[in-house]
């Protein structure tokens, strides 16, 4: 990625960190063209919704090119996440999310996906997939869609640090696919030299 949030934004990143672990409230904010960002918006614990006067502000700056919120856990972006970034033309979206291992670097774990390829007739379509995708019956199947949605539309995604899922990889039998998706609930994080990609093609 030609954009390094985590290391370009790492006072702002902190600033929301430090939100979601001292008021258990999830907070975001956007970087516009320019590399300027907005003010930190605060939501609750599990959401963050902003009023009509408060999306007017952010987009009175100018063109917001990416965001960049908390998790309170779960290192992957959201299906809605990732539906909210196409809709609304961002070129990359990040989710940031505490790590309390006391042998990582870091006190969080960044996870962003590049979406700057994505032609407008493009997005339209992966927005279709992914609004399909959060319907399945169980929550492997939605996790298993989105994921296959992202190597569908060639979406690039990395994480800061390396994340050891204890779930399923699929395909489960031996034959060839188009697509390597592994799914799960993380189990450990650990240091990484360089960024770990996450969305593997």
């Amino acid at each position: 990625m030609d954009l390094d949030i985590s290391k370009e934004y790492n006072q702002e990143i902190k600033e929301i960190i430090e939100t979601q672990k001292n008021e258990n409230r999830e907070a975001i904010f956007f970087i516009y063209k320019d590399g300027s960002v907005s003010d930190i918006y605060k939501g609750e614990s599990t959401h963050i919704s902003l009023s009509r006067d408060q999306e007017a502000r952010i987009m009175s700056r100018g063109n917001v090119i990416a965001s960049v919120h908390s998790h309170p856990t779960g290192f992957d972006l959201s299906t809605i996440d990732i539906m909210t970034g196409l809709a609304t033309e961002q070129d990359y979206m990040a989710v940031v999310t505490p790590i309390y291992e006391a042998d990582v670097e870091e006190d969080f774990l960044l996870t962003a996906i590049d979406m700057r390829d994505l032609r407008t007739g493009e997005r339209l379509r992966m927005l279709k997939a992914m609004r399909r995708s959060s319907t399945g019956v169980t929550e492997i199947g939605r996790q298993m869609r989105k994921q296959i949605n992202l190597q569908r539309f060639d979406v690039r995604g990395y994480r800061t640090h390396k994340v050891e899922l204890d779930g399923v990889e699929f395909p489960v039998y031996e034959r060839p696919s188009v697509f390597n998706v592994k799914i799960g609930r993380d189990s450990t994080v650990s240091n990484v030299d360089g960024y770990d990609e996450y969305i593997e093609q």
